[in-house]
């Protein structure tokens, strides 16, 4: 068993490499957004704050999810060609299909952000702030609304 050790460890890193580089993926219903202002290295930039009720994808039908867990992720848009520019439009698309839902659709809308591995946030007035570069959003549906 101890010789197993060493090469079962060096099978799953060459097996697994990108494991250590997945992204950090959230989804929840309900989101929302608001903005504010900020600086980054002296420099005035727009923060979006988007939130959204934890939801865990893939689930059966019918599971229960936690009450009241609510994702909070700030993203500065410094420059204007990045995609998390849409994350707006995104959370308007969610919002709109959410409200058009009935029991007889087969998925339910979510909002996902994507946060790349390699991000790193920065703090604007006490807030961890992630670059506009390191997120993406988009609508994703699941098996149905969450059950509480």
């Amino acid at each position: 068993m101890n010789r197993l050790m060493p090469v079962l460890a060096v099978v799953l890193g060459v097996a697994l490499p990108h494991a250590v580089l997945a992204d950090s993926v959230f989804a929840g219903g309900a989101p929302g957004w608001s903005q504010w202002q900020g600086t980054i290295n002296g420099k005035p930039v727009t923060i979006v704050q988007m939130w959204a009720d934890y939801h865990e994808m893939d689930l059966p039908p019918g599971h229960t999810q936690p009450i009241g867990l609510i994702e909070y992720v700030n993203v500065a848009l410094e420059n204007p060609t990045f995609q998390a520019r849409r994350c707006e439009k995104w959370i308007e698309q969610v919002q709109h299909d959410e409200a058009d839902w009935t029991e007889d659709a087969r998925t339910y809308p979510y909002l996902e952000i994507d946060i790349a591995s390699h991000a790193k946030f920065v703090l604007v007035d006490a807030e961890q702030v992630y670059r506009a570069k390191d997120v993406l959003c988009w609508e994703a549906m699941d098996f149905g609304p969450p059950v509480y």
